[in-house]
């Protein structure tokens, strides 16, 4: 009799440590799912990044080449 009441006993530990447990990882699993949702977010900021970086690079190249050609056109005169 004790000896069967001791193995409910422990049986009731091992199920409410095993609740604990789930309970945890559920969290663990909501958390890697944030993470990786950040992930996604961070690399989608990063290629736009990189695009608006490219398309202002050369957008500045054709303003440099457009004012590079105005001035051969019209050179100055510092000569008195």
């Amino acid at each position: 009799m004790l000896g069967s009441v001791k193995a409910d006993i422990e049986k009731e530990l091992k199920a409410e440590e095993l609740k604990r447990v789930l309970k945890e990882q559920s969290g663990v699993d909501s958390v890697r799912e944030i993470l990786d949702d950040t992930h996604a977010v961070l690399n989608d900021i990063k290629q736009e990044t990189a695009s608006v970086v490219k398309q202002a690079s050369d957008t500045a190249g054709i303003a440099d080449e457009s004012g590079s050609a105005m001035a051969s056109e019209h050179p100055t005169s510092d000569t008195k």
